[in-house]
């Protein structure tokens, strides 16, 4: 399954949404380091996002081809790398070049969306694959590096 972005639309409005926000708390000031360093921090996250996302879009291409489950690569580590790729630097790339801490909500609220998407894609993969999935389930984390289950 390939996130669309449709599924993607419900994070990044609300992250648009509280880039608006009249409540400001100011990363740079928080963190009390140069703008320079901020935005180069969150084009480093993006780019990491976007190379991520690239390497796991190729890898679920040649799985439909075949209709075999992916477990090398980035998936080896992460079950979702996609959503990962968007929960941990996409995200929180474009959250920091909007100086504002308040639009980290969206990530929260990604989150949320992902994890109830992502159990109904599991239930797909389960039906299609079967105790090859489950095992596969048991081994690596839905969003986290070695956090099972």
């Amino acid at each position: 399954m390939i996130i669309s972005p449709k599924i993607m639309f419900p994070g990044y409005l609300i992250l648009f949404v509280l880039s608006w926000v009249p409540v400001k708390i100011n990363i740079k000031e928080i963190l009390n380091v140069p703008g320079l360093y901020i935005i180069s921090l969150s084009l480093i996250l993006v780019i990491t996002g976007v190379v991520m996302l690239a390497h796991a879009n190729v890898s679920i291409k040649k799985a439909v081809d075949t209709n075999q489950l992916i477990t090398s690569g980035l998936f080896r580590y992460i079950r979702n790398p996609m959503y990962g790729a968007h929960i941990y630097f996409i995200m929180p790339g474009i959250c920091l070049l909007t100086n504002n801490a308040v639009t980290l909500l969206s990530v929260i609220c990604t989150v949320i969306l992902f994890n109830l998407l992502i159990s109904k894609e599991e239930k797909i993969l389960e039906e299609n694959f079967g105790a090859e999935y489950v095992d596969y389930k048991k081994r690596v984390g839905r969003l986290i590096p070695g956090m099972f289950r």
